[in-house]
């Protein structure tokens, strides 16, 4: 049986008929050819979802009126990840947003550290693209949240938050690290947790340092060096598995 084509809309609501956007109306109507009367499925940013179908097959603005709750998934035990990475040059950190969204990740944050190639001029509107990746990702992964993007900070700023977790990871090249399993083997018991990546060329020492000030523990994933989104994926999926 297959899964009816899945939407975003932020405020959606039971019983309610929502308007797509224009670019998801578009999608809809001229790229899937979906046509009124169709069963489609409706997500908010809550991580509800609805089962409605097409009223109007409009490419500029398609409504859709939802009928009833979809059912949901049991819940899994696995912890809130939030991913923090310095932020690679090119289609790289597109990449990382598309992976970390599939594998069930809660949260992004995009960092500019020392070695980070890419300057601070340069992230202008790159968290609405972002953003954009990571609601296709959510849709055709089938999440009923879309992953959440904060704008691009420093590794201070975001140190400096007052974000809660139950467990905070640092993966590092040349600090020493405690084994990954072991860490991993703590986060079965946590709720949220923090992963903590680096940019090409990774953290300095001070920086781990810093983090290390703020309670992170710094692991080494692999006997070989991984690219920023392979080990952000890497990561993830290791909590996500242990959980």
């Amino acid at each position: 049986m297959s899964h009816p084509r899945r939407f975003f809309v932020p405020t959606a609501t039971l019983g309610e008929t929502v308007t797509l956007s224009r670019e998801e109306s578009k999608h809809a109507i001229r790229v899937l050819r979906l046509t009124a009367g169709e069963p489609v499925a409706v997500f908010n940013e809550q991580g509800e979802a609805f089962l409605g179908a097409i009223q109007t097959a409009d490419p500029q603005a398609t409504t859709i009126h939802l009928q009833k709750a979809a059912p949901r998934s049991p819940a899994t035990g696995t912890p809130k990840i939030t991913v923090a990475a310095g932020i690679a040059k090119g289609k790289h950190f597109d990449l990382l947003v598309r992976l970390i969204t599939e594998l069930g990740a809660e949260e992004l944050w995009p960092l500019l550290t020392e070695r980070t190639v890419i300057k601070p001029s340069q992230t202008h509107g790159k968290a609405d693209r972002w953003k954009r990746i990571a609601l296709e990702a959510a849709k055709q992964s089938r999440r009923t949240r879309p992953l959440a993007i904060a704008d691009p900070n420093s590794l201070q700023s975001f140190l400096n938050t007052d974000a809660h977790f139950d467990q905070k990871i640092i993966a590092c090249l040349e600090a020493e690290t405690v084994p990954l399993k072991q860490v991993l083997i703590d986060t079965r018991e946590s709720t949220r947790v923090l992963a903590l990546i680096g940019p090409e060329g990774d953290f300095t020492a001070e920086e781990v340092r810093l983090a290390q000030d703020h309670g992170c523990i710094p692991v080494a994933l692999t006997p070989t060096v991984l690219r920023v989104e392979t080990a952000a994926a890497f990561l993830v999926s290791a909590v996500v598995s242990a959980g």
